[in-house]
C-alpha cells in the first residue's frame, strides 16, 4: 500500500502491533502512521517497531501517542 503524507509518499507493509508500543514485529496497525515512520526509519518496517520507531511517530509528525 503508498500512502501520501507530510513526509512524502510511503510505502506501508500492514504491520499488526500498536504504533505507540515496541513490539518484535515490523509495522504497526496504523496504515498511514506506520508509513510515515518507515519513510524515515526503513528499518521499523524490515526488522522490529523499536522504541526508535515509537518516538518517531511524534518526532516526524507522523502521528500522536498518548
Amino acid at each position: 500500500m503508498v500512502v501520501t503524507q507530510g513526509c512524502g509518499t510511503c510505502e506501508g507493509i500492514g504491520g499488526d502491533g500498536p504504533c505507540c508500543e515496541p513490539h518484535d514485529n515490523p509495522g504497526c496497525d496504523d496504515d498511514a502512521v506506520e508509513a510515515c515512520v518507515c519513510n524515515q526509519d526503513i528499518e521499523c518496517c524490515t526488522q522490529a517497531w523499536d522504541q526508535l520507531c515509537v518516538d518517531a511517530v511524534e518526532q516526524e509528525s507522523c502521528g500522536r501517542c498518548p
